[in-house]
């Protein structure tokens, strides 16, 4: 009997011991034990600009992690230096600052708090118009037909006459040309559509502008910065078609101007179905 309860009392304490062993073995594995949390490791490099003007951001795209690893890293600010007018083959340095206090109460040791990361991968701009293949223009040209196309609504609102029912009647490219930045901001090319509205025997031309931006031999035309505003051509440069005047008026501080010959396009003019009437309202259109 009293072997039987020696062995039912060692059973107990034994259970016991084993229990605060497991109690122990947890507390420390995730409440003392320092954790060491390499705040560099899922990091991505972000390049804005082109080879010679470029700038960076830092994100952290880690997705595996415990929500007290996500909520430290998501105090982890980045510093780069140098950041602007950024070369492939330049070296910039990432210094990484994160809350202190947050990773003591976490036990976290940050390491790998600075980086050096040599820049690559940036893209060329084009030094002239020639420089582009013919393939890479039409994928620009396609891509402001694209975008005119999608805005008709906002074209049909700079009219002036909100009473009259106007129909499109058809659209032209009349003016392309290669802007060429003069600073670091991006080099773009530009299209001018008269589009030539009709109410009756009255007939009305508006002027758009389409700007497709980032020009440069990565030959990627990314369709959401692509944008476009109403051209308010003086009378003049619309009678006698000076749409080079009114981009030079308009773009020759900031760019240089390289013609695109419109005889070397193909370019299709769009007509609308006459049946098809639209009432015009008031309105703008924002950039």
């Amino acid at each position: 009997m009293d072997k039987e309860k020696l062995s039912s009392k060692f059973f107990y304490f034994f259970s016991i011991l084993s229990m605060c062993t497991v109690i122990v073995f947890i507390t420390y594995a995730f409440f003392l034990r320092t954790i060491d949390v390499d705040v560099m490791e899922d990091v991505t490099f972000n390049y804005t600009g082109e080879n010679g003007s470029a700038s960076v951001t830092i994100s952290n795209g880690a997705l595996e992690l415990n929500q007290r690893t996500r909520e430290f890293m998501d105090t982890v600010v980045y510093e780069i230096t140098p950041n602007k007018n950024l070369s492939n083959g330049d070296t910039i340095h990432v210094v990484a600052t994160y809350d202190e206090a947050l990773a003591e109460q976490y036990h976290f040791k940050a390491i790998n708090t600075e980086k050096d990361v040599e820049v690559s991968g940036l893209k060329n701009r084009y030094n002239a118009l020639e420089e582009m293949d013919e393939k890479y223009l039409k994928e620009i040209y396609k891509a402001q037909d694209t975008y005119l196309n999608s805005r008709k609504e906002d074209v049909y609102n700079m009219i002036e006459d909100s009473e009259l029912e106007y129909k499109m009647e058809k659209s032209d490219v009349v003016y392309r040309a290669f802007l060429k930045s003069k600073s670091t901001q991006s080099d773009r090319i530009i299209a001018i559509y008269k589009l030539t509205f009709r109410h009756e025997e009255e007939t009305l031309d508006v002027y758009y502008l389409v700007t497709v931006p980032d020009i440069n031999d990565g030959k990627r035309v990314n369709t959401d910065n692509i944008f476009g505003t109403k051209a308010y051509l003086t009378e003049a440069e619309k009678t006698e078609e000076k749409y080079y005047d009114y981009v030079v008026r308009i773009y020759s501080g900031q760019f240089d101007i390289w013609d695109i010959p419109l005889e070397n396009q193909v370019v299709e003019e769009k007509k609308e179905e006459t049946t098809d009437e639209i009432q015009v309202e008031e309105g703008t259109i924002e950039q």
